[in-house]
């Protein structure tokens, strides 16, 4: 009989077992705190890796985490963001923009100063705020990778600080990939989020006066004098023609951001003893509150101010608008002034932040809206304002007076029995007046309205008279921006 092979005994298998069980044990005590000091140091950085601070008025919140790999993403609230694949490391990169001051912004720069200069005097603070950034992000990983550790096993005291240095490490080199990797001509071709999608005119802009180094304070004060020469000729002027309104009602229109219009408004205001202003919209470019604070010259006018929202504005606007005691915002309503009634028709953009340009649809929508308003009425308003030229052109012939902007057009026509007054840009196109060779010349219209019945001057219109006031001329003014040189014209309005 051959040998009968005999298995290992009970004690041969439970040795092996505790083997096995010896080296089980021992990866997990080495790889688990290893594990959990990596995780513990990505969570660290995701939830707290953030930093608020602020460059002369500019107050800024500066995030990293874990997230889509690569991107470097700047935010503005409510205006939307730009993003573009900057790096290879799987780290998203946020600067968000959380405030301006406008005062501390206007001791720091001067009129002289060009954009070049501005942004070099910054470069220093921006450098020591990014160091600090770091600092924190590594102490984020150093605390993150301790806590990961703490979880698994408090008591080796070499685990700890393996943890701690692990963390640190990893984000180290997560910072030197990131800075190895980066490449800032991504953003020649960025993604764009939001208002700002509609609207890459303002990165290309920006750009050419960043490259050109322009003096844009030598351009405004070419600008003011230019105002100054215009104004002290107006007040030499003669009369034109033989028409004087009882009521003056100054239009203006898409404003833009240019804190220059309102120096040319004030003046306009002052000198012609203007009643009121109609405002058809597009006072900022992306509707954020900030921009506003540009325009609290608006509060010093001393006149009744009714504005009516354009595409480029939003809720957020519009509200710090309605805090102004003078400003009547008026959306898809009626309003009487002077004897004149008038009927706001709000741009349907102005109530969202993430669309500024009207559809064939959206402006049949508010047309027909429009006619809902007006139906059952037993007299039209004198005066439709609207920011949409082509909402406008669907209600000639039906009201007497109709004011618009939007195409930066300065234009009077007469149609069908209404006139149709387009104002421009009382701004000179903001922004875009800068990519223009020669300007965009600053535009407003002056209506003159006369009492039909000097008797009856202030009866009402539903008090049995069809109208109490006519309009009888409109003035246009218009300022070249960089160069001399302003026109100002009469159109006398005669009905049949």
């Amino acid at each position: 009989m051959g040998d009968i092979p005999i298995g290992p005994n009970r004690r041969e298998v439970r040795d092996t077992r505790y083997k096995y069980n010896d080296i089980i044990e021992l990866r997990r005590s080495i790889f688990l705190p290893i594990l959990f000091a990596i995780i513990g140091a990505i969570i660290a950085i995701s939830l707290f890796g953030t930093l608020e601070y602020n460059i002369k008025g500019m107050e800024f919140k500066a995030s990293a985490y874990v997230g889509e790999g690569g991107y470097t993403i700047f935010n503005i609230p409510l205006v939307g963001s730009v993003r573009a694949k900057t790096h290879l490391i799987p780290i998203e990169l946020s600067l968000e923009l959380r405030n301006i001051d406008l005062e501390p912004l206007k001791a720091v720069s001067t009129s002289e100063q060009t954009t070049q200069e501005f942004l070099h005097m910054l470069e220093p603070e921006a450098k020591m705020l990014l160091h600090l950034f770091i600092r924190k992000l590594l102490l984020l990983g150093v605390a993150g990778g301790l806590i990961g550790v703490v979880l698994v096993d408090r008591k080796h005291l070499n685990f700890l600080i393996g943890g701690a240095l692990l963390g640190i490490t990893l984000v180290a080199s997560l910072i030197a990939g990131i800075y190895w990797t980066y490449d800032i001509d991504s953003f020649a071709s960025p993604e764009y989020k939001g208002l700002i999608q509609a609207a890459p005119w303002v990165m290309s802009g920006l750009e050419k006066e960043i490259t050109r180094g322009n003096n844009l304070g030598a351009k405004l004060q070419v600008l003011a004098d230019n105002l100054y020469r215009l104004f002290e000729n107006i007040d030499n002027l003669q009369p034109l023609g033989m028409a004087d309104g009882d009521i003056k009602l100054l239009h203006i229109s898409d404003i833009h951001n240019n804190i220059g219009a309102f120096e040319f408004i004030e003046k306009v205001v002052s000198t012609f003893g203007v009643t009121a202003i109609i405002d058809t919209g597009d006072m900022t470019d992306f509707g954020t509150g900030f921009e506003i604070d540009l325009a609290m010259k608006i509060r010093k006018l001393n006149i009744p101010y009714i504005f009516v929202p354009g595409n480029h504005d939003s809720p957020v606007s519009l509200g710090k608008l309605r805090s102004f005691s003078n400003v009547r915002v008026l959306s898809d309503e009626f309003y009487y002034i002077e004897g004149l009634e008038i009927l706001g028709i709000a741009d349907p953009a102005s109530e969202r932040i993430d669309k500024i340009n009207l559809s064939e649809e959206d402006i049949k929508e508010v047309v027909g809206k429009t006619r809902e308003l007006l139906n059952g009425r037993d007299k039209t308003p004198d005066i439709l304002a609207v920011h949409n030229g082509e909402i406008a052109s669907y209600f000639v012939s039906e009201i007497p007076v109709i004011l618009h902007g939007h195409d930066h057009q300065l234009k009077v026509t007469d149609e069908n029995g209404s006139v149709i007054v387009d104002a421009g840009t009382s701004g000179a196109a903001g922004i875009r007046g800068l990519q223009v060779p020669h300007g965009v010349p600053y535009s407003v219209a002056l209506l003159h309205f006369a009492y039909e019945d000097e008797e009856n001057k202030f009866s009402k219109v539903n008090e049995g008279y069809e109208r109490c006031l006519r309009l009888i001329a409109v003035d246009t003014i218009k300022v070249n921006s960089l160069n001399s040189g302003f026109t100002l014209e009469r159109r006398l309005i005669n009905y049949p």
